[in-house]
């Protein structure tokens, strides 16, 4: 009986053995077959340049020149403490709140680029403290919504 035991404890680990490499060498081999591999990444990886972002929003830089940056995400807010939970990356941060909070909160969270809406007048120190942060501000006059709706249309996605 003990030698039945033994035999059986040594083809258990050869059994999963087999099963791992399987799984290693068959799952990539199918996914390809079925194109699931790509799909996810093209679902995954869609991008904006800033520049196609000003014109589907018929925008204007403020400062800045970082026109050819591919952006990944947009991020929508008045409430810079809903922006500082987000982990954006490549974003932008699109905002009514014309202040130099809005830059700060930014600078803090990563975000490179934010677009004011309603035209919203920037001063000057929100001006020099975007250049010395290395933030491109824009504008445009319309809505917050209609922004997103627009952006959204054009494949940027949101943070969630």
């Amino acid at each position: 009986m003990l030698s039945d035991v033994a035999k059986f404890d040594k083809i258990i680990p050869a059994i999963l053995l087999i099963s791992l490499l399987l799984i290693n060498i068959c799952l990539p081999l199918l996914m390809e077959l079925l194109h699931i591999a790509s799909v996810y990444y093209y679902i995954s990886i869609e991008t904006m340049k800033v520049r196609d972002i000003i014109k589907a929003v018929d925008g204007r830089v403020i400062c800045g020149n970082d026109l050819d940056k591919d952006l990944t995400t947009g991020c929508s807010s008045d409430l810079m403490s809903d922006i500082l939970t987000l982990e954006p990356v490549n974003a932008v941060l699109i905002t009514g709140l014309a202040n130099v909070q809005a830059v700060r909160t930014a600078d803090m969270a990563g975000i490179s680029h934010i677009l004011f809406v309603r035209d919203k007048p920037i001063s000057k120190e929100m001006i020099a403290l975007a250049e010395e942060s290395g933030i491109t501000l824009l504008e445009t006059g319309l809505s917050m919504f209609v922004v997103c709706g627009k952006l959204a249309a054009e494949g940027l996605q949101g943070p969630y």
